[in-house]
């Protein structure tokens, strides 16, 4: 199972970079249940057998809010900030 926040496009992309990064050959594939391979463009179709929560997708059809954001979103149903970390900063504390 798989759950992330706008999952489609911004975590998936990410774990796709850390792999590429820590040089992980068929990532996908290897986190995949099925053996048959997906040729496809769309990232989520290639991590066949794996369930795939977005929360982004869920609180859009339950809340109405104006903006989606992951901070806005936070603020408004949890009523706490939620900090905004660049990508300096994380790469700071992986590289550290």
């Amino acid at each position: 199972m798989i759950i992330g926040f706008n999952v489609e496009k911004e975590s998936l992309g990410y774990l796709k970079e850390r792999a590429e990064t820590l040089k992980l050959p068929n990532f996908f594939d290897s986190i995949s249940r099925l053996k048959d391979h997906f040729v496809s463009s769309d990232i989520c179709r290639k991590i066949g057998g794996r369930i795939l929560i977005n929360l982004w997708r869920i609180v859009r059809k339950l809340e109405q809010l104006r903006i989606y954001t992951l901070t806005n979103v936070s603020e408004k149903i949890l009523e706490k900030p939620f900090p905004e970390i660049d990508s300096k900063q994380l790469n700071y504390w992986i590289n550290d």
